[in-house]
This record gives C-alpha cells, sequence and structure tokens, in this order.
C-alpha cells in the first residue's frame, strides 16, 4: 500500500507489473541459463518460481487489487479468510487452459526442443511410474 500511498494507484499498478515482469524475466533467464548448464532441477525449480505469480493471475483472488495489513487484528484475519475461502476452489478450465498455455510457452524458451516435447506429452505422465 506504500506505493499506492506515495503515487497513485494508477501509476503503482504499473510499478507493480513492471516488477512482476522483471521477477519473471529473471527467474526465466537463470532457469534457461542453468538448464544450458545440465543443471535441469535448478533449472525447473526456478522455472517453476516464475511460473508461481503467472498461476495466481488466473485466480480471482489474485486480480490487481491493494493489499495491505490495515493494523486490526481482526479485520486483518477476516480479509486472510476470505482470500483463502475465494481461492479454496479447483480452477476452472477456462483457468486451466490458461495456465497450460502460458506455462507451456515459457516452458518452450527455457529447455531444449527434445526435452519440451516429453515434457509436455500425454507419455510423460504415464511412463513416469
Amino acid at each position: 500500500m506504500e506505493w499506492v500511498d506515495e503515487m497513485g494507484y494508477q501509476k503503482a499498478l504499473i510499478k507493480a507489473k513492471n516488477k512482476q515482469a522483471e521477477f519473471i524475466n529473471g527467474l526465466l533467464s537463470r532457469a534457461q541459463e542453468e538448464f544450458d548448464r545440465g543443471e535441469t532441477y535448478n533449472a525447473l525449480f526456478h522455472f517453476g518460481m516464475a511460473m508461481h505469480p503467472i498461476m495466481d493471475a488466473y485466480s480471482p483472488a489474485h486480480r490487481w487489487q491493494v493489499y495491505g495489513l490495515s493494523g486490526q487484528i481482526g479485520y486483518d484475519i477476516a480479509m486472510a479468510y476470505v482470500h483463502y475461502e475465494i481461492e479454496n476452489r479447483a480452477p476452472t478450465s477456462s483457468e486451466t487452459a490458461g495456465m497450460r498455455g502460458e506455462i507451456r510457452d515459457r516452458l518452450r524458451c527455457v529447455v531444449s526442443q527434445k526435452f519440451y516435447d516429453v515434457a509436455t506429452s500425454k507419455s510423460a505422465f504415464f511412463s513416469a511410474s
């Protein structure tokens, strides 16, 4: 809420979106470098970290909103519970499709084509056991 107080909602929103993009792009670059060095575990770990805010964006509880603690413990707990309730459901088929597309688009930029093809094939889910 500090940015909103300092610069107003619209400028704070732009700044927050830019910071999120920097965070995501930095982690994706790191993941790509790690994959190129053969550090697959680290690459996928940092890829997953980059995907977290992208996936969160598909949740109604994570739209671009102003969040902040009020200092009133009862109110803050109630708002945390409301957030939990909004998120406490399975994603819709539309949300799932959107997340899947975002993940695949970015994975393609991080790993080799061969790795991507294996990771995104239906048989990959059944041959792992």
